[in-house]
Parts: structure tokens; C-alpha cells; sequence
């Protein structure tokens, strides 16, 4: 669900004239600019693109620093990903830089998109390669991604690593990801070639962006995901190609999304501007394609195959899921089984109270955690502005792990001698369910370490 500032926000960077004024100014009568959150803040550089010539009182050089700060933030990031990019031309390999990198490679000054990190798109023939390449141009693993027990565990779903200036690079394999098919068009069609600094760059065409925009957005992981979407998508159909973009959202079956993307860009924005009406002409409310229906129950049972003989829990571990886990079974044998982490543990937080039952008592693990490689627990909040909570085991002094709490990313343990660490939860709810989790990648044996686990509240 978009709130209500990131509408007025999306307003005031995309409508005209004095709609656009007029929705910074209902914006601006509810809060100071310093107070606003990121999933707000990250439109302001498009805020003073579209209003400076209309705005002359103190928020006009508030809007300038926040967007000059983000285009020296930009410049830097895609600086230092040049070196990495000479050495991925040398030795041949096919990648792609995606969403806010491709941005704003495309559109000049670089200010177009804040980026917190640089996603690379490459297939899994090319996996081995582009790591020794990251080693050769300065980066290392952000998390310990690789499993210490089986190498089969090597590639996951999402590979994140950092150098020394703090360039974050998100490395992306076509085989690993639910977006495979989408990422393989990708792949496929010929790179849009971006020159910067006699630098060949290569993105993807301006239609897959588009959709893997709304793809992405739809899912909605955080809070400015869908502010972000409509922001990217109003942007990029300036330059695309109209017939392209409707040929490709009818071969990847992306005629729904649209139209889901449609309404909410119309509860936002009102009236449909120029390219979407005609996009949206061309494209049929309902897309049926018998195939299709037939490839997805095949699809399902395939990433089930996959999972059952990748994931940790072997078929052995079902009967001990199924009969300690006293709700939410099938959903939570779901997740857990096909890797749809991100979807379902939405689905769980916001539709439910988790996959917990009700009735849990506070700081207990869950008893399916040594089958699942989840190690769970729930803990209770009353109109407190923040919790802290001790968590301990051995495990701290060798492995980082993730931390979610209902479904979003709240803290990456560090390593330390002691086996300690101490999870701070800012504006808990009142049911919070904590899920620590290794990063990416692991196997039972892995999982195991945490059995020593002990949680208790300050």
C-alpha cells in the first residue's frame, strides 16, 4: 500500500504546473523536509526538477542539496564500477546493469534515481568468471555467502559484494532467480549500449527496464518500492520504443501487471498521460495464452523438484515440519520449499500475524528452526519505541547471518569473539516474529550452528 506522502511526493515530481506546486505545498503543511523518511526523501531529486522554476521560497535550496547530493553520491558509484566493467569486456563476459544503475546511466546528469548499490545481471556459464573478476578489481563477499560444506551451494539466489570505498555490487544470476525468465530476455536481446568516459556500458533495452520496473515494484518488498515503480516507469516511457513494449509485455505475460501498475498510477496521478493510454489500447484486459496455463503447474512442479533436493530440509524432515508446526502448514512448507521468501513472508505479515500461531509465547524458537534453516521466534510490544533483545550463540563468532522482523530486513549480525549480539528493532508493532536466517546461501550443517541459540529481552 503507497502512503499518502509518497503520493503527494510523486505528484509534485510528476504532474504540471500548479498541480505539481500545489501537491508539495499539502505535503509540505504536514511535515518539515528534514522530517520526511527515505522512501520519500528519494523522490526530492525529481521534486526539484520538475517544480524549481515554480518554487522560490526556502525549500528551493533544500531540494537543490538533496539533489546535488545525490548526483555526486551517482557520479561516485558509477566511477567506481568502470574498472569492474574494463574487466568484464576483457574477459567476454555478458552482463547487465540494472534498475537504478541503468537509470542513470540512460539520462544525464546521474540524478535521476538515488542508488544504495549497483545490480549486475549475469548467467550462471559466467558465475566463476565474474568472481575472479570482482576479487581482481577490489571487491569481497558483503556476506558469507558460500556454504563451508557442500559447493553446490555456491551460487544463490542473490550475491552482494563491497570494496574498500563502500560500492555495493548486487550480482544477479539468470538460473537462480524467480525472475529467470524475464532476466533471460535480458540476456537475449541485444544490450543498449551507454558510452560514459569512452566506456561502453552495457543496460537493457529500455523496454525490459520497464518491466522489470513493474515486476519488481508490484512485489513490493519495501516501503518506497511502489513510489519508486511509478517514478521509474513515467520516466523510462519517455524514451521507449511503444510497438517493443508491447510486444515484450505480451511475451512475458506481463498484460496483468500492467494493468495493476495502470490503476495505481492512476489513483496517484489521475488521467493517463500520452504513451501508457496507448500502450494500454494495444494491450487486451485479460491475456490468455493456452500454453501458458499449461507451463505454469510444470514450472511449479519444477522449482518444487529444485528445492526439495537443494534446500536443507530433506524429505525425511517433512513429517517432523508437519507435525510440530501447529498452523499455516502448507504456506510455510511453500516458502520454505520453493525459496519464494520475499512474497509469502508479505503475504504472512500483512494478511496474518505470521507463520506462527497465535498463541506462541514470547522469545521461544519455533520448533521446526533445525529443519528449516529459520530460526523463528516472536516477541510481544506495547506502545514501545523500540526493542532490544540479546541474542547469543557460538555460531556469532564465525557466521553473520540476516535478521527479519514481519518480513523486512532489520539487521545483519557482526561477527565477534564473544557469540553475542544485541538486535535493536526501532517502532516495533505489537506482534513481532523475528526470523534469523544464514545469508543466501547454506545447508543443514550450517543451520545447525545456531541450535545453541538463547534470546532474551533488555
Amino acid at each position: 500500500m503507497i502512503e499518502y506522502r509518497q503520493k503527494l511526493a510523486l505528484r509534485a515530481a510528476l504532474l504540471t504546473n500548479i498541480d505539481a506546486v500545489s501537491a508539495w505545498s499539502e505535503l509540505r503543511s504536514q511535515t518539515s523536509i528534514e522530517d520526511l523518511d527515505h522512501s520519500v526523501t528519494r523522490i526530492l531529486p525529481s521534486v526539484y526538477r520538475n517544480i524549481k522554476a515554480n518554487l522560490k521560497d526556502a525549500d528551493l535550496p533544500k531540494l537543490k542539496g538533496s539533489t546535488l547530493h545525490t548526483w555526486a553520491k551517482n557520479i561516485e558509484f558509477l566511477r567506481q564500477l568502470e574498472p569492474l566493467v574494463v574487466e568484464l569486456t576483457k574477459e567476454a563476459i555478458d552482463y547487465r546493469v540494472l534498475k537504478g544503475g541503468a537509470i542513470n546511466l540512460l539520462f544525464n546528469p546521474p540524478n535521476f534515481r538515488i542508488m544504495g548499490d549497483i545490480d549486475l545481471l549475469i548467467s550462471k556459464s559466467n558465475f566463476e568468471k565474474t568472481l575472479s573478476v570482482l576479487q581482481r578489481t577490489g571487491f569481497a563477499p558483503k556476506y558469507a555467502i558460500a556454504c563451508q560444506h557442500f559447493s553446490r551451494f555456491r551460487i544463490s539466489l542473490e550475491s552482494s559484494f563491497v570494496n574498500q570505498k563502500s560500492l555495493e555490487i548486487d550480482l544477479h544470476v539468470v538460473e537462480a532467480r524467480s525472475e529467470a525468465v524475464l532476466f533471460g530476455r535480458m540476456l537475449k536481446l541485444s544490450p543498449c549500449i551507454v558510452i560514459r568516459d569512452n566506456l561502453k556500458i552495457r543496460i537493457p533495452q529500455t523496454e525490459s527496464l520497464i518491466i522489470h520496473a513493474i515486476r519488481h515494484g508490484l512485489l513490493a518488498v519495501e516501503p518506497e518500492d511502489l513510489a519508486q515503480m511509478v517514478l521509474d516507469v513515467e520516466l523510462l516511457t519517455k524514451k521507449v520504443d511503444l510497438n517493443n513494449l508491447i510486444r515484450e509485455m505480451r511475451r512475458l505475460n506481463m498484460v496483468a501487471s500492467f494493468h495493476e501498475y495502470l490503476a495505481l498510477r492512476e489513483e496517484i496521478l489521475g488521467a493517463t498521460n500520452e504513451p501508457i493510454r496507448k500502450v494500454n489500447n494495444f494491450l487486451p484486459k485479460l491475456s490468455v495464452n493456452p500454453m501458458k496455463i499449461f507451463r505454469r503447474p510444470l514450472i511449479l512442479l519444477i522449482t518444487l523438484m529444485k528445492a526439495i533436493l537443494y534446500r536443507a530440509p530433506r524429505l525425511k524432515d517433512w513429517n517432523q515440519i508437519w507435525r510440530k508446526l501447529d498452523q499455516n502448514r502448507i504456506l510455510y512448507l511453500f516458502w520454505l520449499y520453493t525459496g519464494l521468501i520475499r512474497q509469502f513472508e508479505l503475504l504472512m505479515t500483512t494478511r496474518f500475524r505470521g507463520f506462527l500461531p497465535q498463541n506462541y509465547p514470547d522469545l521461544k524458537l519455533s520448533p521446526v528452526s533445525i529443519w528449516a534453516n529459520d530460526w523463528r521466534f516472536r516477541v510481544s510490544s506495547e506502545k514501545q519505541a523500540r526493542l532490544e533483545i540479546n541474542l547469543e550463540s557460538q555460531a556469532f563468532e564465525k557466521q553473520s547471518f540476516l535478521v527479519f522482523s514481519n518480513g523486512k530486513l532489520v539487521a545483519v549480525t557482526e561477527k565477534n569473539a564473544l557469540g553475542k549480539y544485541q538486535l535493536l528493532i526501532r517502532n516495533p508493532s505489537k506482534f513481532n516474529e523475528i526470523s534469523i536466517r544464514l545469508p543466501f546461501a547454506g545447508c543443514k550443517e550450517c543451520a545447525k550452528q545456531l541450535s545453541d541459540l538463547t534470546i532474551s529481552n533488555i
